[in-house]
């Protein structure tokens, strides 16, 4: 439950599995922890959550997932995706091989897909070095910020490219 017991509170979500360096998820939910958004939203980390995260979205209007993404992006980028571009993105359906997009996907077949559900990506690969990295987590905190006081996309209305202000003209 949120803060406040009710299931129409935010709920947000870090997926990742910092055992295998894929932690990017979990670094921004410990960052909003540490700006003290624990008491306005329920954070949670899950690790390769598969189909249980079906369960962390079922009977939740408001969910935020924060995860790693390979988008041939600029690394440390930072893009909100509508859960509609990941689910199209989603490989055939296999119990063996089940990401965020084919958890979505589930999601979406079992009618669980949250009315607000806003998926923030961060670009990973070879050129995330340590600076980099933590501008990237402190865009999604700053984006995620923005999404709870009601800016519905978490970007301003002069932006156009579902990037933050650090990744401006890269």
């Amino acid at each position: 439950m949120n803060p406040e017991g009710r299931s129409d509170g935010w709920r947000i979500i870090g997926v990742g599995s910092p055992v295998t360096g894929d932690d990017l998820g979990w670094a921004a939910i410990a960052a909003l922890k540490e700006a003290g958004l624990d008491h306005v939203a329920e954070l949670l980390f899950l690790d390769r959550p598969g189909p249980a995260l079906v369960d962390h979205l079922q009977g939740r209007d408001r969910v935020i997932l924060i995860d790693a993404m390979q988008a041939g992006l600029v690394p440390g980028s930072v893009r909100a995706l509508s859960h509609e571009e990941l689910i199209v993105s989603a490989h055939p359906p296999s119990s063996h091989d089940l990401g965020l997009a084919e958890a979505l996907a589930l999601a979406r077949a079992l009618d669980c897909i949250p009315a607000h559900l806003h998926v923030i990506g961060i670009e990973t690969g070879p050129g995330l070095d340590g600076e980099t990295r933590s501008v990237a987590i402190r865009d999604a905190v700053q984006v995620i910020q923005a999404i709870l006081s009601g800016n519905r996309s978490g970007f301003g209305p002069d932006d156009a490219a579902p990037r933050f202000p650090s990744q401006r003209g890269r």
